[in-house]
C-alpha cells in the first residue's frame, strides 16, 4: 500500500487533503510521479486586466467594464487559466491553456466581424468613420531623395 514517504513528497494542501481521506478511509491517497509538474503560480482571473487595461487607454465607463468581465468569454477564459494554473500534469495544464487560447481567438473574430459590420454601416450612411477605423499618421522624418530625385541635378 502507501506509507508515509508518499504524503511528505505533496504540497502542503495535498498533504491535507491526503490525510482527511486517509482518515476518512483508513488509507493514505497516493502521490504519483507524473505529479512533478507542480504550479505555484495563483491566477486571479482576467477582471483585474481588464481593469488595468481600461486605465491605460482611458476608459472610463464603470457599467460597461462591469458588462465586460461578466461576459461568457471573459468569464470562461478566467476558468480556463485558473485551471491550467492548478493541473498537477504538464499535459493538462497545456490543454487548459489551449481552451484559453481557442476562447481568445473566437472573441477576437467576433470583434474583427463587430467593426466590420460598423464600418459597413458608417460607410452605407455616410457617416463618419469610428475613431478605430482611422489610421495613425506615421511620421518617420523627412524622407531621403533618391539620385534621381535630387534637384538640380
Amino acid at each position: 500500500m502507501y506509507d508515509e514517504s508518499d504524503r511528505q513528497d505533496a504540497p502542503p494542501l495535498a498533504r491535507n487533503h491526503m490525510q482527511r481521506l486517509g482518515e476518512r478511509e483508513g488509507v493514505v491517497a497516493p502521490v504519483f510521479a507524473e505529479h512533478a509538474f507542480r504550479p505555484t503560480y495563483a491566477f486571479t482571473g482576467v477582471p483585474p486586466y481588464i481593469d488595468r487595461e481600461a486605465q491605460r487607454v482611458g476608459f472610463a465607463d464603470h457599467s460597461l467594464r462591469s458588462t465586460v468581465k461578466g461576459d461568457w468569454f471573459v468569464t470562461s477564459a478566467s476558468n480556463a487559466l485558473g485551471n491550467a494554473c492548478c493541473q498537477p500534469k504538464r499535459e493538462d495544464a497545456q490543454a487548459s491553456l489551449d481552451r484559453a487560447v481557442a476562447l481568445r481567438d473566437t472573441l477576437s473574430l467576433a470583434l474583427a466581424g463587430i467593426d466590420a459590420a460598423i464600418l459597413e454601416v458608417t460607410k452605407q450612411l455616410d457617416l463618419p468613420e469610428p475613431p478605430f477605423a482611422r489610421k495613425p499618421e506615421v511620421n518617420n522624418g523627412p524622407r531621403r531623395l533618391r539620385k534621381s530625385e535630387h534637384p538640380g541635378e
